[in-house]
C-alpha cells in the first residue's frame, strides 16, 4: 500500500486517504564563508568550524486524496478529523515504501480542495535533516 503514518495515525486505515504524491526534500548545508578582499573565491570553513557538514531542517510535502464516500465522513468532519490530529504537531512520519525508517517535524495540514469527487488535502512537514532507523534512532541516514 502506498500511505504513511503521522504519528500515530495510518493515512488510508484511519481515513481511506492515498498517498497521492510526495516530496522529499534534500536538507541544505550550513556553511559559513568568508569573502577575503584580493582572495578568488571565498574562503570555506566549514569543516574547521563544524568538524562535518551540518543541514538545516528538510522540507517534505504530501498530498493526500480520497473521496467523502470512500472515507465515509463529510469533508468538513474529515478536514476537523486530519487538522485536529496532524496540525501544528511534531510527529513521526513513516512512508510504506520505506517502513524501516522514520523522519520527524513540524506537520502543517494545508487547505482542503474538493472538486466534487476527489478531496486532495496537502500536508507539508518542517523536518530534521536525517530519516531514522526505527529500531536504533541512533543510526541516521540522509
Amino acid at each position: 500500500m502506498n500511505g504513511v503514518t503521522i504519528g500515530n495515525i495510518h493515512c488510508y486505515k484511519t481515513w481511506k486517504c492515498f498517498l497521492s504524491s510526495v516530496e522529499i526534500g534534500t536538507p541544505e548545508v550550513e556553511t559559513i564563508t568568508i569573502d577575503v578582499p584580493g582572495r578568488a573565491g571565498v574562503l570555506d570553513c566549514t569543516e574547521r568550524i563544524f568538524g562535518e557538514p551540518v543541514y538545516k531542517n528538510r522540507p517534505i510535502n504530501l498530498q493526500l486524496q480520497t473521496t467523502a464516500e470512500l472515507s465515509g465522513e463529510n469533508r468538513e468532519s474529515l478536514r476537523s478529523k486530519i487538522t485536529n490530529a496532524w496540525h501544528g504537531q511534531k510527529m513521526r512520519i513513516i512512508f510504506d515504501s520505506d517502513p524501516l525508517y522514520f523522519y520527524e517535524g513540524r506537520i502543517s495540514v494545508g487547505t482542503f480542495t474538493d472538486d466534487g469527487t476527489i478531496i486532495t488535502i496537502p500536508v507539508s512537514c518542517d523536518c530534521k535533516p536525517y530519516k531514522y532507523l526505527i529500531s536504533d534512532p541512533t543510526q541516521k541516514s540522509l
